[in-house]
């Protein structure tokens, strides 16, 4: 019982001194502060253009590796977080709503009230419903963020910071 008491005791104390380490986003206008926790999901843009996705890494003080990529935090012109039930749940119904759009153009066209007067058939359903069905495909291909962007163009300056637990429970929104 003693080791058991002790064991816990060991990992319990290991825990309230282990270190997290995190992106720090600071607005240099507000002062606003947010926080990115170590093997989030997160997309970035660099000032070069090229966009990475996935959860990162901090290799030290001035660098994280994102998708096997090493990459500055003086590169970084954009950081969204990216949580993976949003990129899932966002994808499949847009995939899903296209499929239905170009169904129901499909069930239009065939059915007999899709024709004209003089019995030429309509294509109008069908096209619109192709239109629907691009746009869903197009939408969860490119996958949309709707979370919000820190961008260094709206003077967000990204640090990183190894803070402890007792900072990371700060009120301070992630």
């Amino acid at each position: 019982m003693k080791a058991i008491l002790i064991l816990l005791f060991l990992m319990i104390t290991r825990q309230s001194y282990t270190q997290n380490r995190v992106i720090l986003m600071t607005n240099n206008k507000t002062q606003k502060e947010r926080v990115v926790k170590e093997r989030k999901r997160i997309r970035v843009t660099k000032i070069s253009g090229e966009k990475f996705q996935g959860r990162f890494a901090i290799v030290d003080e001035n660098t994280i590796a994102l998708d096997g990529v090493e990459i500055s935090l003086s590169e970084i012109e954009k950081i969204r977080r990216h949580p993976l039930f949003n990129s899932i749940f966002i994808n499949t119904n847009l995939v899903h709503i296209g499929t239905l759009g170009l169904f129901f153009g499909f069930l239009a066209t065939s059915v007999g009230s899709a024709t004209t007067e003089d019995g030429n058939l309509n294509i109008i359903p069908l096209i619109s419903g192709g239109v629907i069905f691009a746009a869903g495909l197009y939408g969860a291909i490119k996958g949309p963020n709707l979370n919000k962007g820190y961008n260094i163009n709206k003077k967000w300056r990204f640090e990183i910071d190894i803070s402890s637990q007792e900072i990371q429970k700060s009120p301070t929104k992630e």
